[in-house]
């Protein structure tokens, strides 16, 4: 689940929170998620590698957007592999 503003202005900050599930993603030795990545466009901005022993896989990502730009986020569980999801941003002035 991504949770940011339908739309930002340019150039100011705003936090994008990616969690994984809807519930609690399971953060065991044997599943859990082992990393996130934020793509801006065909950038990317943000690599994290979690452990399982983070209790519960939320991360916050501050961006700053001079364009309409998609996110793409990916998130890799250890059982069930990749998972994406997009999002275009729009800007305003």
């Amino acid at each position: 689940m991504l949770t940011l503003p339908e739309s930002v202005h340019t150039g100011r900050g705003f936090d994008l929170v990616v969690q994984v599930g809807l519930t609690a993603h399971p953060m065991t030795s044997d599943h859990h998620v082992s990393w996130v990545e934020v793509t801006a466009g065909d950038q990317i901005v943000y690599v994290i590698d979690l452990s399982p022993r983070v209790p519960y896989p939320v991360v916050r990502v501050p961006l700053i957007l001079s364009t309409a730009t998609p996110l793409i986020v990916r998130a890799r569980c250890t059982r069930h592999g990749v998972w994406l999801t997009r999002r275009n941003v729009a800007v305003a002035p």
